[in-house]
């Protein structure tokens, strides 16, 4: 028996320890620390594109269009790791511009971007009305690719949903693109 509390209890210290070792650190989205344009795409498209500072000397860059919203994560190294949002008629959030930028939300493991958790306004039709909706985008990073691996729509629990969502996305399917 009191190997059984033993054992117990040093699986629930390292559930503890590993659940401990994902902290979030937050990065703007606009203002003064990003940098904005006009881009015209090669399809001749304009897109606003923005550059902002992320954390652990990563950067992120935004391009939005009338059609598609796209993502780069670029690396201390310099290499772009990109995604395309699921939906294309997402905006990312801001207060008004007279104000503080709401933040990305990075989940870093040791130092290292793991996931970001992304706020956007979605544009969804309810009852023959557009209706904006506030979701937040979860977001898997690793070396090879960043993608969506859920949306989490608005609840009481948002954060904590899209925190724990973050912090198990290495294992998540990515969606594809609507």
């Amino acid at each position: 028996m009191s190997r059984l509390i033993v054992l117990a209890t040093m699986l629930s210290c390292i559930s503890i320890a590993s659940s401990a070792q994902i902290k979030s650190r937050y990065s703007p989205t606009f203002g003064d620390a990003c940098k904005e344009s006009l881009k015209v795409m090669e399809d001749g498209a304009t897109k606003t594109f923005r550059e902002c500072p992320g954390v652990a000397n990563y950067q992120v860059e935004f391009f939005s269009g009338e059609t598609v919203n796209l993502l780069n994560v670029v690396t201390p190294e310099g290499r772009k790791i990109g995604t395309i949002f699921p939906v294309s008629n997402a905006a990312f959030i801001r207060k008004k511009a007279s104000s503080n930028s709401v933040s990305i939300e990075w989940r870093v493991r040791k130092k290292v971007p793991i996931a970001l958790i992304i706020p956007a306004y979605v544009a969804e039709e309810n009852n023959n009305n557009s209706v904006r909706v506030f979701k937040k985008y979860v977001l898997r990073l690793d070396n090879e690719k960043l993608c969506v691996t859920k949306i989490v729509g608005p609840s009481r629990n948002m954060t904590s949903v899209s925190r724990k969502a973050a912090d198990l996305s290495a294992a998540a399917q990515c969606m594809e693109p609507k």
